[in-house]
């Protein structure tokens, strides 16, 4: 079977570096599914994945981003590279793990706020 997608809310990690500030920090989940041009119907969870925000590592369980995650966006520099580096995912052929590194920089200063009032987008994939 192909290698399933990681998607950022409803944005796949391929366009990670590139998701508006804003909308990046109001995602709460992380999904894994095969984009629109695979059309396999297949279900995977996500089981642990590793983010790390400069220099702090974050060790995530299941597909709901951690409150940890978000409060070290928060107190990082701007300019600080936030990275996704590995997802382990469990599928219909077992566990898997999905290799990055999917990076962006933080733009936003120190101790900026995160509006997390509502989703950017609807959630779920």
């Amino acid at each position: 079977l192909p290698q399933p997608g990681i998607y950022w809310e409803t944005t796949p990690v391929s366009a990670f570096s590139t998701v508006n500030e804003s909308d990046f920090c109001k995602v709460r989940s992380i999904y894994i599914k095969y984009p629109p041009e695979i059309p396999l119907k297949a279900s995977f969870d996500v089981e642990t994945y590793t983010i790390k925000v400069g220099e702090t590592t974050i060790l995530g369980n299941g597909k709901t981003l951690p409150e940890e995650f978000f409060q070290a966006f928060e107190l990082a520099e701007q300019g600080t590279v936030i990275t996704l580096e590995a997802i382990k995912i469990k599928g219909s052929n077992g566990l898997t793990t999905i290799q990055g590194p999917y990076s962006r920089v933080k733009q936003s200063p120190q101790g900026t706020k995160i509006d997390r009032s509502e989703p950017a987008y609807s959630t779920g994939c």
